[in-house]
C-alpha cells in the first residue's frame, strides 16, 4: 500500500505535517508514521474508508474534519469506542457557511493569503486545460472530461 508524507509549505508555517495518499489497508509504515506524528486533525475532502482507517490510527481527542465528498464510497465506522473513550470527533466544514458567518476582515485576510500563496508559488493546483473565453462553448465539454486537473477559462 502506498503512503506518502507531504510537508506542505503553507502548513509547515503553521507547524503542521499532513499524511496523505493511502489505500484501505494501512501498512506498518503508515501505522508507525501516525504513531510518531500523533496528528490531532485530519482535513478530508475524500471521506472514504481510507479516511476512516487513518482516523482510527490517530490519538486521543483527534478531529476528522470533512469538507468534501470526492469518493462515492461511504466509510463504515469500525471503531465507535474511539469516539466514546478517546474523545475523538467527526465534524463537517462547509466553506460557504464560513463565508456567510465570518466577519469581512477575516474573509479579506483569508482570500488575500490564499491568492498570495498561489501567486508566489508556495501553493499550486493541477490544470488540465486552459480555454480562452471565445472557445468555451465549443471546447468546455471536452475539457471537463480531462482527468486530474481543473479547467481554467482565460479572459484575454
Amino acid at each position: 500500500m502506498p503512503s506518502v508524507m507531504i510537508n506542505c509549505a503553507g502548513l509547515l508555517e503553521l507547524r503542521l505535517k499532513l499524511p496523505v495518499q493511502t489505500s484501505y489497508c494501512p501498512d506498518i509504515g503508515l501505522v508507525k508514521t501516525m504513531a510518531e506524528l500523533k496528528p490531532r486533525m485530519m482535513l478530508d475532502a475524500v471521506c472514504d474508508q481510507s479516511s476512516e482507517v487513518l482516523f482510527t490510527l490517530m490519538p486521543n481527542r483527534a478531529r476528522w474534519v470533512c469538507y468534501g465528498k470526492l469518493s462515492t464510497e461511504f466509510p463504515a465506522l469500525t471503531q465507535m469506542g474511539q469516539l466514546i473513550f478517546m474523545g475523538k470527533r467527526i465534524e463537517g466544514f462547509w466553506l460557504s457557511q464560513w463565508f456567510r458567518d465570518a466577519d469581512p476582515a477575516a474573509k479579506i485576510a483569508a482570500v488575500t493569503d490564499v491568492q498570495t500563496r498561489f501567486a508566489d508559488g508556495r501553493w499550486r493546483t493541477d490544470v488540465a486545460a486552459e480555454l480562452p473565453l471565445d472557445q468555451v462553448i465549443k471546447a468546455l465539454a471536452d475539457a471537463l472530461r480531462l482527468p486530474d486537473g481543473k479547467t481554467i477559462i482565460s479572459f484575454s
